[in-house]
């Protein structure tokens, strides 16, 4: 291929929409990686090990509560979206949104069934852990918005909302534990406070565009049906992540939970920065498997997903040696601790970030079963590695378990994933096969 042939494929990238899509996703993921690496040593600080512990456990609530209240929500409304008209997506959104908050109340009511052992566990009172579920309920509105904002390929508003709710976030924290001398009690404020904030403005912004329809019977059962079968490979995902955590604190100490969660922070910058291409290029993977005539689109597409995977390898081993930059140098001596977790959970983050590349045709093709079954295999499998590893090891084997239980995820999606792919290849035709 002649130079005017690689300028005209490269002036013919950069127009694309989805890569523009992906750039801006890259640039504002990337602005909300910075901010917590930046602010740490300022964290690190203000909280010393324990105290970090019981703010990474407040979060660690939210996180669960807001996976059990979205229900694997976002998958039905992106695959209904990419395929369909603004009148039935009002009403797709409206049905989707009943459902949400039905299980939000669910699973609040779960919670205060479950509150002393929760507590227990946690190391946190009961007010707190109520004030973290009820946090992560509320996130769930403003994971609705920017599912909406990334179907219509609204990337630019996508990320002021993130980055804004990231600034109100490290914003209200710091002047409650600086100016108000509150310690991990101020982090979690802060936390609470920007998540009512973004809840209370997505949802303005929904109504006020009239984005929001009819509940309809058709499209609760619809989303009913995907988000059911997502839900055990979604909150095998979402239990695994903070599972250590949990396991942390209530087989070691607080201040395990804290060295461990620093380490934790810092691996999630590299998966934070894979994950903008997953949001970029979702809508996009869905239509171009809607959109799969022939063999060359199949080979294309593969093409793409292995450049895709090369690159963030490559991206991984060069966030590897900055994160252990930033623990030797920059964080305080009392968290050096935190290195002996890095390259076990850097390899979760790496697995867990290629597995996005992988798992799109599960999600297309609607393989309800595979979901299922794959999600209860990868949440009985991880939590067994972690609790025996942990066994052999110590808290180290914790990180071990997490290490193999993301590379489970991402075998099981990528098997499944290609399987699905060669096995929806267009049939040509005998004639033109023999031609």
């Amino acid at each position: 291929m002649n130079l005017a042939a690689h300028l005209a494929a490269s002036v013919r990238l950069v127009k694309n929409r989805s890569v523009r899509a992906a750039g801006t996703y890259f640039a504002s993921t990337l602005i909300n990686a910075l901010v917590p690496f930046l602010l740490l040593p300022v964290m690190t600080r203000l909280m010393d090990p324990s105290d970090y512990g019981r703010a990474a456990m407040f979060q660690s609530i939210c996180y669960i509560a807001s996976t059990l209240s979205g229900f694997a929500m976002r998958t039905p409304l992106m695959r209904f979206f990419a395929i369909s008209g603004r009148a039935e997506r009002r009403d797709y959104l409206a049905s989707n949104m009943a459902i949400s908050g039905l299980l939000a109340a669910v699973t609040v009511l779960a919670c205060l069934a479950a509150i002393k052992p929760i507590s227990e566990l946690t190391g946190l009172s009961v007010f707190w852990v109520i004030l973290a579920a009820l946090t992560g309920v509320v996130t769930t509105l403003s994971q609705i918005y920017l599912t909406v904002l990334q179907t219509d390929d609204r990337a630019l508003s996508y990320s002021l909302f993130q980055i804004g709710i990231t600034m109100a976030n490290i914003a209200i924290s710091l002047v409650l534990m600086i100016a108000c001398s509150l310690s991990w009690q101020g982090r979690n404020l802060g936390v609470v406070l920007s998540t009512v904030i973004g809840a209370v403005f997505a949802m303005s912004v929904l109504m006020w565009r009239h984005d929001i329809g009819r509940v309809k019977r058709e499209y609760v059962l619809d989303s009913l049906t995907l988000g059911a079968a997502g839900m055990p490979h979604t909150f095998a995902n979402a239990l695994i992540s903070y599972a250590d955590r949990f396991f942390l604190s209530g087989a070691y100490s607080m201040s395990e939970v804290g060295l461990y969660s620093v380490s934790s922070r810092l691996a999630q910058g590299y998966y934070f920065l894979g994950s903008s291409l997953n949001l970029a290029l979702s809508p996009w993977a869905f239509r171009q498997l809607g959109a799969m005539k022939t063999e060359k689109d199949v080979r294309r597409l593969i093409t793409i997903a292995v450049r895709l995977m090369a690159l963030m390898t490559v991206a991984a081993v060069l966030f590897y040696l900055f994160v252990v930059v930033v623990i030797e140098v920059i964080l305080p001596a009392k968290y050096a601790g935190a290195l002996l977790f890095v390259p076990w959970l850097m390899g979760a983050a790496y697995f867990n970030t290629i597995y996005f590349v992988v798992v799109q045709p599960i999600f297309f093709y609607r393989q309800v079963r595979v979901l299922s079954i794959s999600g209860l295999f990868i949440c009985v499998s991880g939590l067994a590695m972690i609790y025996g590893f942990s066994a052999l090891f110590g808290p180290i084997g914790v990180a071990m378990g997490m290490f193999g239980s993301r590379f489970i995820l991402f075998a099981v999606a990528a098997i499944f994933g290609t399987r699905l792919v060669m096995q929806n290849l267009p049939r040509q035709p005998k004639d033109e096969a023999v031609n």
